[in-house]
């Protein structure tokens, strides 16, 4: 399939914003993301099975106008030295594009899906400094079919702050008063974490982001979730200890992953010292007043762990359980910080951490990112929500995980070089709990 550029416009805030609004400080928990911009790409089936309604990208630009106008940091510009963002309304970017196929195509390739469209369907911005925080393209396909893909620095935001960002844009797409319906996002992380100056050139090794990849999706059924979930209570005891609670969903995806990467790992890297896990942890909810639940920004900690050889030899069940204990043991942590400057110091030190390890080249690494919970399936701009989700493929190993829509799974999006991939299909585990 091509894809044609139509237009690109910048969409800027409907509002003009106060001088005292016109720079937004990052904090410094901003400061330790990359710059890289990672996308969502949301495919939506012909509306009313008719083609293509021009009217439908005026409804979406006039609406992330007024989106804007709260979540107006977005449309600003990153300004490296000062750690801070200029929000003179420059804009974000709107690019409409035409898709020489159907939505069906790209829907029947979602499985293993071609990295050369995939960067198609989505533009990248050059640079964080001086370009747009975000980038939205509205792909239109032959049979009136929608894929938009939305790509938003990580500098700036988690993935939390995204969907926040989205859920106001659909309501205001509704036609819905934003003033009565958007609980108004809290601007004022980098009053509880100001920036660092010994982070102003902070940089995440780039070493990592040098390979060729290939992504495949791996989906878990709920039922197969279900099911392992029962089946790691090995002992009724399990049950009776305080503060128990059966794996997540995650937790058991995650394992899965684990094991056969582990196992891939190994065969590569003898000589490695152990095997890294991380996978980061959303903050909000989890200090009892520290930190807003409408907090804009990045508010997460990336938690990781090492395995002992006896974890690196152990069943699926036993994955589970370990990593199960990883992350309860991480929320209380957490939950048991009495400051900001606490929290500032532990969040600091897991990124450092994870850091260390990736520059040693002396660990096994598998990373994970959760997006499970999250409304993906309810991203309505009027027309019903997504047919599909996809993740737009990272320069770097990864695993991605989300929620399957109908049935209570997870699509697990996963990143690897080829030979990698190839051996990661035919781990025994993956093909007995896998559909593919």
């Amino acid at each position: 399939m091509e894809v044609l550029i139509e237009r690109r416009k910048m969409v800027s805030p409907r509002a003009v914003l106060p001088g005292h609004l016109r720079r937004y400080t990052i904090s410094s928990i901003d400061q330790l993301q990359t710059p890289e911009y990672l996308a969502l790409l949301l495919l939506y089936r012909p509306v009313n099975d008719s083609a293509f309604n021009p009217g439908l990208v005026r409804l979406l630009e006039e609406s992330l106008s007024e989106a804007l106008t709260i979540y107006y940091p977005l449309a600003g510009r990153y300004v490296e030295d000062g750690c801070y963002i200029d929000c003179s309304g420059q804009g974000v970017e709107l690019v409409e594009a035409k898709v020489n196929g159907s939505l069906d195509q790209l829907v029947s390739m979602s499985q293993e899906p071609d990295p050369n469209l995939l960067n198609k369907l989505s533009t990248f911005p050059v640079c964080l400094e001086d370009s747009p925080l975000s980038v939205i393209q509205v792909n239109k396909f032959e049979d009136g079919g929608l894929a938009i893909c939305l790509r938003l620095t990580h500098r700036v935001v988690d993935f939390c702050s995204t969907i926040a960002f989205i859920d106001a844009w659909t309501k205001i797409c509704h036609g819905s008063n934003a003033g009565e319906v958007v609980p108004p996002p809290h601007f004022g992380l980098s009053s509880i974490f100001p920036p660092k100056s010994s982070l102003a050139n902070y940089s995440f090794p780039l070493s990592i982001f040098n390979e060729k990849l290939v992504m495949r999706k791996f989906a878990v059924s709920g039922k197969t979730l279900a099911q392992l979930a029962i089946e790691t209570v090995s002992d009724e005891l399990d049950m009776k200890l305080e503060g128990y609670r059966r794996p997540s969903r995650m937790e058991i995806v995650l394992a899965l992953l684990c094991k056969a990467l582990v196992k891939i790992n190994r065969a590569k890297n003898p000589h490695a010292r152990r095997t890294a896990v991380s996978f980061p942890m959303n903050l909000r909810g989890r200090m009892s007043t520290m930190i807003p639940d409408t907090g804009f920004g990045n508010i997460y900690s990336i938690i990781s762990d090492t395995l002992s050889k006896g974890d690196e030899e152990s069943d699926l069940h036993g994955y589970i359980k370990m990593l199960h204990e990883t992350m309860k043991k991480a929320k209380a942590r957490y939950r048991a910080v009495g400051s900001a400057e606490e929290l500032w110091s532990m969040v600091e030190e897991d990124n450092k951490s994870i850091v260390r390890i990736l520059m040693s080249g002396e660990h096994c690494i598998v990373t994970c990112t959760s997006w499970c919970g999250f409304p993906i399936y309810g991203i309505d701009f009027g027309w019903g929500g997504p047919e599909m989700a996809m993740f737009s493929r990272p320069p770097f190993r990864h695993n991605v995980l989300m929620d399957r829509k109908g049935d209570g799974g997870i699509d697990a999006w996963v990143v690897l070089d080829e030979e990698e991939m190839a051996k990661f299909k035919e781990d025994q585990d993956i093909i007995e709990h896998c559909l593919f």
